[in-house]
């Protein structure tokens, strides 16, 4: 036996579901526009940090990143000519280094700096170029000859070779400060083991 067509088939129902995606799409667009506007608000600012903290004069706030460590090592550098400069790397990180200097060094100044890498004689040479300097010391702008000045740089680009060892030398450093803060040596102790005597 045959039945008649159902007057509400498969057409009538189409209406529904062409609602239901229209809501769906509303409602994603509504969810995307709601995320920018919250992104936005949730910006980065590195001056407003840097002022919040207590920052004086111009210094440029040098972002504090996790990949960033703190090093005392003597490293040399050169700006265009054959002069040797000598200073202290203070800290590193995947995107540059801070460079304790005898003198001011105006923005966008090539060094090409030269880092002697640990547990070998092998000098690293990486060049940067500087993105703020200023005497750490407000009191010593009086007398040039006194006053710590600190000066920012950003690495130039690199080859992939030597961003890897930038990286490793940036892991190292931090396992050695955790194995530091534990009190272990890295080359004679091991981790104690709970349960094991």
């Amino acid at each position: 036996m045959l039945r008649p067509p159902n007057p509400k088939g498969p057409k009538a129902k189409a209406p529904k579901v062409d609602d239901r995606r229209s809501k769906a799409k509303a409602a994603l667009m509504e969810a995307l526009e709601e995320e920018q506007e919250s992104s936005e608000d949730e910006e980065f600012d590195p001056e407003a940090f840097f002022a919040a903290s207590g920052g004086q004069g111009i210094f440029r706030a040098h972002v504090m990143r996790k990949e960033r460590v703190d090093l005392n090592i003597n490293v040399r550098f050169r700006t265009t000519g054959p002069l040797v400069h000598q200073a202290e790397l203070i800290n590193l990180s995947k995107d540059g280094l801070c460079l304790k200097t005898k003198e001011l060094y105006k923005e966008d100044t090539v060094l090409k700096v030269e880092i002697p890498l640990p547990h070998t004689s092998e000098l690293f040479s990486i060049q940067v170029k500087v993105i703020w300097s200023q005497r750490m010391d407000p009191d010593a702008e009086r007398d040039e000859k006194t006053g710590a000045i600190h000066t920012g740089t950003q690495f130039m680009p690199m080859s992939l070779a030597k961003q890897s060892v930038i990286n490793t030398f940036i892991q190292q450093r931090r396992d050695e400060i955790i194995m530091a803060k534990i009190g272990l040596d890295k080359f004679s102790d091991s981790a104690p083991v709970a349960g094991i005597d």
